[in-house]
């Protein structure tokens, strides 16, 4: 749906076949075992408007590392040949989490949820190393964003993240990466954090307590796996997440890769 509340004909037809991936996608995973949950604007358009946010594209989940590591192993094999699902096993993907894509468009983002530390300390380091390694993964690619902003901050942080790459080969790069996921894997720690994604430290902790059991929400007229306290996660997410955003913010703000 448009700002001026007509239907963009051409976006609802991309949120139906992100449905459709959804659909497969559940199936792939009930076949398997494999847990899965609806995260963020997925969530929240299950509740405030039963479905996608109007002018949202794609579809948020989240799985925790043991069930990412199965749900990559068959999600390849498994997909039907309309999508195709793409994460950093592709040499050129620049992401740390997974898409699966219709005609260059991406239909569901697939979020590793990690365990992290009750220490803060501890669990801001882990932001920050993702943060850091992050953006010498993407100069390893020669990747640059073109919606990032272009003030001295951010330049200073590109020129610093393209020297590292100079000297850090992008295999060590991965191996900082795949050590900073793990790292509190084994612990008793009840927090987790959705680590890739664009929101803050504090707004993408997550309590085990809402994912242990799952709850469920309706989305596009179907039931879907999500965190069972919907109003906790979303108040500590968006605040007062009923309130629509000003008509000059609706819009996805996704920039497509491919």
């Amino acid at each position: 749906m448009s700002v001026n509340g007509t239907v963009d004909l051409k976006l609802r037809e991309h949120q139906k076949k992100a449905t459709e991936a959804l659909k497969i996608l559940d199936k792939i995973c009930k076949k398997h075992s494999i847990e899965y949950f609806l995260l963020a604007g997925s969530v929240l358009g299950a509740v405030r408007h039963e479905g996608f946010i109007p002018w949202d594209d794609d579809i948020d989940i989240g799985m925790t590392l043991p069930n990412i590591v199965m749900f990559r192993s068959v999600i390849r094999t498994e997909l039907t040949e309309d999508f195709l699902y793409m994460d950093r096993d592709n040499d050129r993907y620049p992401r740390l989490f997974g898409k699966i894509m219709y005609k260059n468009r991406g239909c569901i983002d697939i979020f590793p949820i990690v365990k992290t530390s009750t220490n803060i300390f501890m669990r801001t380091t882990q932001w920050v190393i993702r943060k850091i390694a992050f953006k010498i993964y993407k100069q390893k690619l020669g990747y640059i964003n073109i919606n990032e902003k272009n003030g001295l901050r951010n330049k200073c942080k590109r020129f610093g993240a393209k020297a590292a790459a100079f000297f850090v080969s992008q295999k060590r790069i991965m191996e900082i990466i795949h050590w900073n996921e793990y790292r509190f894997e084994e612990t008793h720690s009840d927090l987790y954090l959705n680590l890739y994604s664009a929101y803050s430290l504090k707004k993408e902790t997550i309590y085990g307590a809402w994912l242990s059991p799952l709850g469920t929400v309706c989305f596009e007229r179907d039931n879907y796996p999500a965190v069972n306290n919907v109003e906790a996660y979303l108040t500590h997410l968006y605040g007062d997440y009923m309130k629509l955003p000003p008509v000059d913010e609706r819009y996805s703000g996704h920039e497509e890769i491919f």
